[in-house]
């Protein structure tokens, strides 16, 4: 009866298909169920906002828009003794790691003859993965995302192992800040032994859409995908996520048509604090029981988030001025010539909100930002600023002016700091780097600067 009972709650999350006895079926399903609270409260819709620890089981070019070092963990408790245990991680430098694994514990072995059972068995699946995404500056705000993953199944004395890849999309539009486009093709490889046959891999296909606003003050996110495996009709889900006390505590909404279980609602929450989050979800599978979601996710080193704790400050996207970016660049100049650093913050904050990402002018801003900072006398903030955007001009593939730039706050903020050394091979750099005129003028009297100290008594 257990036994029963656990397939069939999985059997209710997954595919048709990829359940049908005999040759030809597919194993490892358990590559369709969510393994993350803040997904599974979502309906499972997270194909366009899969930039966290979780982009590599949706979307792998999630993994290029990942600001910071994010770890999650997530355990999950189905009824009758199933259980699901995931990590992920994944680096601001773009490439990603997980870990998913299902097991049924043990399920009592019967027959006929002995109805009470004669022994037990087990079943287990496992997935090992890793992943890279990367932003395209050919087109902005496109990101595309690679992922290969180690496979194997255990029922009873029967194994099958196998490998798998993954390729992903995600687009942010550089027109309407907040609207996002993704897809991904997963479990792309060749067929696997299992037992005496050989079996598909469950060939997955997903598409979705996120729109993020702030309404009546509140910051809102609805997201919705369309997911199809092989010979199967179409699977839907959609999520809502609304933050009414404020980004510290979201609230989730979502439904999915795979819940064959329940009514296919799921309901979830989060807390955030820091560098730390705990997300929630509770999914009804109607006479199966429940399934509770617990994941607790981590994120340090978050270039943005550590370098502009004065910039988080949520704009509304219907309140911001309807300026040109490059007018807000200008401004910032403007305000920066004046030491009116406030204003110059402010006209940057306006930037940071409806730059795309993969855009090349996140290079101006970051080196801005930097001489925000270093003009008021805050070195490690400067420093963070330059560096930064010395790493978005490697990561977008540029070079030129705006990080000869970069290279020239560093120079100058060594020298102010006493470095003449360091100093001096960043303004190497900077020469390096193509400069502008007025930059290599800059560096120039910043070298001339150095001289001159290194000759003082």
């Amino acid at each position: 009866m257990r036994s029963a009972l656990a397939l069939a709650l999985v059997c209710a999350l997954s595919p048709p298909r990829a359940w049908a006895g005999g040759a030809g079926h597919e194993p490892f399903n358990f590559l369709f169920l969510d393994a993350d609270a803040r997904a599974a409260g979502l309906g499972g819709a997270y194909t366009a906002i899969a930039k966290d620890a979780n982009a590599l089981l949706y979307n792998p070019a999630g993994l290029a828009r990942v600001g910071a070092h994010e770890a999650s963990f997530m355990e999950n408790r189905y009824a009758e003794g199933v259980s699901q245990e995931y990590v992920g991680y994944a680096s601001p430098r773009g490439w990603g790691l997980n870990l998913n694994h299902l097991s049924f514990g043990e399920i009592p072995r019967t027959t006929v003859s002995n109805p009470d059972g004669t022994g037990s068995f087990g079943i287990r699946d496992l997935a090992v993965g890793a992943g890279y995404g990367r932003l395209l500056p050919a087109v902005p705000g496109l990101s595309l995302g690679a992922g290969v993953k180690l496979l194997r199944e255990t029922v009873d004395d029967a194994s099958a192992s196998g490998f798998a890849a993954d390729l992903g999309a995600l687009w942010e539009s550089p027109a309407v800040p907040g609207l996002a486009f993704g897809g991904a093709v997963q479990n792309m490889g060749p067929t696997v032994r299992f037992s005496a046959a050989r079996e598909n891999l469950p060939l997955y296909v997903r598409l979705g859409a996120a729109y993020s606003a702030a309404s009546l003050g509140v910051p809102a996110m609805l997201a919705f995908d369309v997911m199809k495996e092989r010979s199967e009709s179409p699977l839907f889900a959609a999520g809502l996520e609304l933050a009414p006390a404020g980004r510290a505590l979201p609230l989730r909404l979502g439904y999915s048509s795979r819940n064959d279980a329940g009514t296919g609602i799921a309901i979830g929450l989060g807390w955030v604090s820091g560098m730390f989050h705990i997300d929630y979800a509770f999914v009804p599978l109607g006479e199966l029981g429940s399934a509770h979601r617990l994941s607790l996710g981590l994120r340090w080193g978050a270039p943005e988030d550590a370098m502009m704790p004065e910039l988080v400050t949520e704009i509304k996207p219907e309140e911001a001025p309807r300026v040109p970016v490059d007018e807000h660049f200008r401004r910032a100049e403007d305000r920066l010539r004046k030491s009116d650093f406030a204003e110059a913050t402010r006209e940057l904050q306006e930037v940071s909100v409806t730059l795309p990402e993969g855009d090349p002018r996140w290079i101006e801003y970051y080196v801005l930002l930097g001489r925000v900072f270093l003009l008021q006398k805050d070195y490690r903030m400067a420093r963070a600023g330059f560096e930064r955007a010395i790493r978005t001009a490697r990561d977008l593939g540029l070079a030129g002016p705006q990080v000869a730039e970069a290279y020239l706050g560093l120079g100058r903020m060594l020298i102010e700091q006493g470095n003449l050394d360091y100093a001096e091979k960043f303004l190497g750099k900077a020469l390096e780097a193509a400069p502008s005129e007025e930059t290599r003028r800059a560096v120039s009297g910043a070298l001339a600067e150095i001289e001159t100290k290194r000759a003082a008594p």
